[in-house]
């Protein structure tokens, strides 16, 4: 069965995000330890160097060719809940973050971005498919996806979600700013762009000070998401 994409669009705080969700059948720590350690990171999307301990680290996606190390800020690690980070130079960085959240066996992953213009970045959200989908992949054993069945097919999915977005945003708030400025380097073309970020081998709430596993989850809406058994 061919891939469909599950993205959406939702405002947070500081600006908006395109999210997924997916669900894994696994206990939230071996979910958590898929996101963070480096050896369970590199089968699905990256490898990192450094400390995560110190609140920074430099990542690289091992998936691209000749892909950059970017440096990575840490801003919140609850192990194993919830991850945000600043990814790339600070003028030009992206955010991202994770919020895990088990029931009934299974966790939930919800993840997101922060776009800089939605109506521009459409391959951002079409490239998370892709690689939460590779995430899958390498849990259960099954072949990797490729990239040639999510991208362009994708693409009218998000960009229409940003059209939506933006009428909903005139239509409640009246003319203001568009959506569309120019997008920072990378965010269209025939492969992924979103850097990733990684956290610690030993993250866990037992070990980083900064880290509390008593913080709840932000449990999933239920709509679009995507689940391996």
């Amino acid at each position: 069965m061919m891939p469909q994409p599950t993205g959406r669009l939702i405002r947070r705080d500081d600006g908006i995000y395109v999210v997924l969700d997916r669900i894994v059948k696994a206990p939230i720590e071996d979910v958590w330890a898929s996101l963070t350690r480096s050896v369970r990171l590199r089968t699905w999307i990256g490898e990192y160097t450094g400390l995560p301990s110190t609140g920074a680290v430099r990542f690289r996606m091992t998936a691209e060719n000749d892909a950059d190390w970017e440096n990575v800020a840490i801003l919140e690690c609850e192990a194993p809940h919830r991850f945000a980070a600043d990814v790339g130079p600070a003028d030009h960085s992206w955010r991202v973050y994770w919020h895990l959240h088990e029931a009934s066996s299974h966790t939930t992953l919800t993840f997101g971005q922060r776009l800089h213009a939605p109506k521009d970045e459409a391959s951002i959200g079409v490239g998370w498919d892709y690689y939460l989908d590779r995430l899958l992949a390498t849990r259960s054993g099954k072949p990797l996806p490729r990239w040639e069945d999510y991208y362009p097919d994708f693409l009218e999915h998000y960009q229409n979600l940003a059209r939506e977005f933006e009428h909903d945003h005139h239509a409640t708030r009246g003319p203001g700013p568009s959506f569309g400025s120019p997008s920072l380097g990378g965010a269209s073309g025939p492969a992924p762009t979103s850097p990733f970020f990684s956290a610690a081998d030993d993250f866990s709430a037992a070990d980083d000070p900064r880290s509390s596993s008593a913080v709840p989850a932000a449990p999933s809406d239920g709509r679009s998401q995507r689940a391996v058994e």
